[in-house]
């Protein structure tokens, strides 16, 4: 799209015309939503950052001045959405971290060795056993209990 046709689309949105983002959709969805992807890895979540493009646009139409290099401006604009998606993500997966950590230091120090050496190691019951010199019967029994924990 050329720049005075994106620079149109704008003045349009600004106008409350649904038309110019019409035009903006037609022209760099697509582009969009591949951008994002490369980027996030994730096709529904490309999808959501590619749709707050256009409702950023809609939002703050009167907030963005003339576009010279309309390509780019979708480009870093659909870049930084994804830098931010990223980064959110990157919290919600440390709160996750964070919530596992604190039900694996709640646990007593021999439901602890067992959660890992069965879950991390993937050591049979058996093993486990003979490893803390209890019955496979009680290892299977503090795993039942752990896994009623979730």
């Amino acid at each position: 799209m050329q720049k005075e046709d994106f620079n149109n689309c704008l003045n349009l949105i600004r106008n409350n015309n649904l038309n110019g983002l019409k035009g903006i959709y037609n022209e760099y969805y697509e582009t969009m939503e591949f951008t994002a992807l490369k980027k996030v890895k994730n096709r529904e979540a490309a999808k959501t950052i590619a749709d707050n493009l256009l409702k950023d646009l809609i939002n703050n139409a009167k907030d963005i001045k003339a576009v010279d290099n309309p390509d780019l401006w979708i480009y870093e604009n659909i870049n930084k959405l994804a830098e931010d998606y990223l980064e959110n993500s990157k919290a919600d997966n440390k709160d996750f971290n964070d919530e596992l950590a604190a039900c694996f230091l709640s646990l007593n120090e021999i439901e602890q060795e067992i959660v890992l050496l069965f879950y991390f190691y993937h050591i049979s019951h058996l093993e486990i056993a003979q490893r803390l010199k209890m019955p496979i019967e009680t290892v299977k029994t503090y795993l039942k209990n752990i896994n009623a924990l979730q």
